[in-house]
């Protein structure tokens, strides 16, 4: 059964597949929330102008990357904190260069000139070496961007990512 729960903070997060998603409200809302998982959101000032349907949400990262449209691309935390243009292409191409089996680029806003995605989600190999080098990669990652959340540890899971 889903239970609603009236929210006055400004930033909310979702665990979905092992990953926080944060989103940032202007007015009290409420979360329609099962067991399952979030279910609906609600509430004044809620603008649903600026979302994208969840299969345009999440997209592999290269590709991505490498439209050609003129569209500035870039992952960031919505302030001054970002990872743009060449530094993210070269980023991703660590990522698979080390053994990624995919990198998706995650929480997409799409707007007329630019695209931010609010990270990245690695699909992890199967062997050991190269899973060790993309946890190092995330790992120097995460600390360079002062990113608030911990650096993944090998629990053999499927994914990893990179976020602030």
């Amino acid at each position: 059964s889903a239970e609603a729960v009236e929210c006055r903070a400004w930033v909310f997060g979702v665990v979905q597949s092992g990953f926080v998603t944060l989103t940032v409200l202007q007015k009290p809302y409420f979360i329609a929330a099962t067991q399952a998982g979030l279910t609906t959101i609600f509430g004044e000032g809620i603008d649903e102008s600026n979302m994208i349907d969840h299969d345009d949400e999440n997209q592999e990262a290269l590709a991505w990357l490498e439209q050609q449209d003129g569209k500035e691309r870039m992952i960031s935390d919505s302030s001054e904190d970002q990872i743009v243009g060449d530094d993210l292409l070269r980023l991703v191409k660590e990522f698979y260069d080390a053994g990624a089996v995919e990198v998706r680029v995650t929480g997409l806003t799409i707007e007329e000139d630019y695209e931010d995605g609010d990270g990245l989600e690695i699909t992890l190999p199967q062997g050991p070496a190269e899973r060790a080098r993309l946890f190092a990669i995330a790992g120097r990652v995460l600390r360079t961007i002062n990113s608030a959340f911990d650096q993944d540890t090998e629990q053999g899971q499927a994914r990893t990512g990179i976020s602030w």
